[in-house]
């Protein structure tokens, strides 16, 4: 069982990566208008986010194989990407909390779970 819960260790390093890179200076990607949601600063968001879902996903996948708990793994990290939004706001002056990047990670977490049940579980049948 001790074992099942190294699997969350790789999801806790990723959520350290999102928190490093989320809390620096923000990075000039581009236009800056409130219509450039599908903008590479989105992308970014949907992308780091499916991957924290996927990896929440695999860690409860290795504790029990017949509920990888998708729901779960969705909440959090929307609930981290939320509680991101508003450390930035309060405690980091370069950063702004944005409602569209909270979407833009709520979309991530969703494409993390989808594409963990509908792609990545059923090839680790044989794990």
């Amino acid at each position: 069982m001790v074992k099942s819960y190294k699997y969350f260790l790789v999801a806790a390093f990723w959520a350290a990566v999102i928190f490093m890179l989320s809390t620096n200076s923000p990075l000039e990607v581009g236009p800056d208008d409130w219509y450039d949601f599908i903008g590479i600063d989105k992308v970014g968001h949907l992308v780091f986010y499916a991957i924290f879902c996927c990896l929440l996903c695999f860690a409860f996948y290795k504790m029990d194989k017949l509920n990888p708990r998708l729901i779960l793994s969705i909440a959090i990290v929307f609930v981290y990407g939320v509680i991101m939004e508003f450390l930035q706001y309060n405690f980091y002056p370069d950063r702004y909390l944005e409602y569209s990047d909270m979407i833009a990670n709520l979309i991530g977490a969703l494409s993390g779970a989808f594409i963990f049940s509908k792609i990545l579980q059923p090839r680790f049948k044989n794990l």
